[in-house]
C-alpha cells in the first residue's frame, strides 16, 4: 500500500477513536507501523475525531417530535391525494366514454349509426367542457 491509499482508508474509519482498529485491515497496521508519516496521519485525525465527538454533542429531540412528525407525513399524503383527484376524475370519465363507446357500437352497426355518433360526440363535448372547467 502507499502512502495515500493509507490516507484514504484512514479517512474513512470515522471511529478510530473508539477503538475500531479491528476493522483495518493487516496491511493498513503494518503501513502505519514502519511508516511514521502515515502513523502521524491517524494520530492527527483519531485526536481530531476525539475532539470532535467531545466538542459536537447532537440535539436534543423534544419528547413529541416523532408523533408530530408521523402526523405531518399522514397531512402530506392526504394532500397529495387531493391534488391527483382531478386527474383520476379525468381517468374515470375517459373510461366511461370509451365504455360507452364499446355499448354503443353494436346500434352504429345495426344503422343507427347517427344516433351513436351523437351520443357518442355529446359524451366528448361533456368530458372536454369538465376538463376546461377543471382548468379555469
Amino acid at each position: 500500500m502507499n502512502c495515500g491509499e493509507v490516507k484514504d482508508q484512514i479517512l474513512e474509519i470515522f471511529d478510530w477513536a473508539e477503538g475500531t482498529r479491528a476493522k483495518t485491515s493487516e496491511k493498513l497496521m503494518d503501513h502505519l507501523a514502519g511508516c511514521v508519516e502515515c502513523a502521524r496521519f491517524a494520530s492527527e485525525q483519531s485526536a481530531l475525531d476525539a475532539a470532535l465527538a467531545q466538542a459536537l454533542t447532537p440535539p436534543e429531540v423534544p419528547v413529541g417530535f416523532r408523533v408530530g412528525l408521523r402526523r405531518h407525513i399522514r397531512r402530506e399524503r392526504i394532500s397529495r391525494m387531493l391534488v391527483s383527484l382531478p386527474e383520476l376524475a379525468i381517468l374515470a370519465s375517459c373510461i366511461a366514454v370509451a365504455l360507452l363507446c364499446v355499448a354503443l357500437l353494436p346500434m352504429a352497426v345495426a344503422g343507427e349509426a347517427a344516433a351513436a355518433m351523437a351520443a357518442v360526440y355529446l359524451l366528448e363535448m361533456a368530458v372536454l367542457s369538465s376538463l376546461d372547467e377543471e382548468e379555469a
